[in-house]
C-alpha cells in the first residue's frame, strides 16, 4: 500500500467521522397545517452532574384549566413530544419520585416545536442509599426508623 492511499483512506475515515453526528439526527417533526407541537426534555440533578429523567410523569393541560390533555411518562432519553397541538397557553406539571414536582406555562405556536428543558431538583424527603441510584422517600423512610 502505498502513501497516497494510506492517506486517502484516512481522509475518508475522517469525512465519515465527521458527518456520523448529522446522520445520527432524529428526522424532523411533521406538524400539522395550524397546529403546534411541544418537545419537553426532563434532567434531574440528584448528588451530580444532571442526567436525564427516565419515566418522570408529564401533565399537560391548558393553562387556567383543571382537564388534563394528555399524562405521559418520558422516555429512557428523559424525552416526551406532544404533536398536534392547538396554538394556546399551556401548563405543564412534571413529578417524578425522588424529585421536587415542576409546574410551569408557556405558549405553543402554529407551526413551531416548542421544547422546555426541565430541570428537577432533588427532594429533602428523599435519601440516596446506594451509588446506584436506589432511592428512599417521604413515608417509606419513617417507616425504616
Amino acid at each position: 500500500m502505498t502513501l497516497n492511499s494510506v492517506r486517502m483512506i484516512l481522509c475518508a475515515v475522517l469525512v465519515l467521522l465527521l458527518m456520523a453526528p448529522a446522520c445520527a439526527r432524529r428526522p424532523s417533526l411533521d406538524i400539522p397545517a395550524g397546529r403546534g407541537a411541544l418537545r419537553v426534555e426532563v434532567t434531574g440533578a440528584f448528588q451530580s452532574a444532571p442526567s436525564p429523567v427516565k419515566g418522570a410523569l408529564i401533565t399537560l393541560t391548558r393553562a387556567g384549566r383543571s382537564k388534563s390533555i394528555g399524562e405521559v411518562t418520558t422516555d429512557s432519553t428523559g424525552v416526551v413530544v406532544f404533536n398536534d397541538l392547538e396554538p394556546a397557553r399551556y401548563a405543564l406539571r412534571v413529578r417524578q419520585l425522588g424529585y421536587t414536582a415542576v409546574r410551569r406555562e408557556f405558549i405553543v405556536v402554529a407551526g413551531k416545536l416548542r421544547t422546555e428543558r426541565v430541570l428537577l431538583e432533588a427532594s429533602v424527603n428523599c435519601v440516596l442509599l446506594s451509588p446506584g441510584g436506589l432511592t428512599m422517600c417521604g413515608a417509606a423512610m419513617a417507616a425504616s426508623r
